[in-house]
């Protein structure tokens, strides 16, 4: 008996995987509550694409996220294994082994003409590097990003509008300037100080 399709609903503009909520970062203001979570009833990487295979995502990618994605034991088997008319987006803090990426996964993010406009083509990554001041030092993941964009891999970083870090969102911001990097900010959503930040 075949197992039915999945169709996305019309109005949801974003899916996004979990596939690990590990991660070795461990970062004050993380979401995930700094890596606390233990790596329980993982899904093997088969299952994974079984799951998502089923689905019909229309024009929207599916993002594999975390924790840190890529710390799952099967992540290439994943990337590699959801059907080619899928588009795969990819959040991570690129601690990986980037000639292994290029080598394993590079096809997969790489840039290409999917947007009608250029406007939309220039803000679009498939690949989006979360920049970690508490963690990152900032020269070593401009370079990373830059040997992956030279890779010809769709990719930009991106900080997190904390109170904390607007200094070293702005200092990383010149940084990925100078090297041709693409540099985003997002909105910090959480409590800071007793005040909420961000709309939800």
């Amino acid at each position: 008996m075949e197992i039915p399709k999945v169709k996305l609903p019309k109005e949801v503009n974003y899916a996004e995987a979990y596939l690990t909520f590990r991660c070795q970062l461990g970062c004050s203001y993380c979401i995930n509550k700094a890596g606390e979570f233990e790596p329980r009833n993982e899904l093997d990487g088969q299952t994974w694409i079984d799951v998502l295979n089923r689905i019909d995502f229309g024009d929207v990618p599916i993002t594999l996220g975390g924790g840190e994605p890529t710390l799952h034991p099967d992540f290439y088997q994943i990337v590699n294994g959801i059907k080619k008319e899928t588009r795969v987006d990819l959040l991570t803090n690129a601690s990986f082994d980037i000639d292994e990426f290029i080598e394993k996964a590079g096809k997969r993010f790489e840039r290409d003409a999917y947007f009608a406009t250029d406007l939309q083509a220039a803000a679009y990554r498939k690949v989006r590097v979360s920049f970690h001041p508490e963690k990152h030092d900032p020269n070593d993941l401009v370079s990373k990003v830059r040997k992956l964009q030279d890779a010809n891999v769709s990719i930009g970083i991106f900080g997190i509008s904390h109170p904390k870090h607007s200094t070293d969102n702005m200092l990383m911001s010149e940084l990925a300037r100078q090297n041709g990097v693409y540099f985003f900010i997002k909105d910090f959503l959480g409590e800071f100080n007793g005040q909420m930040y961000g709309t939800f």
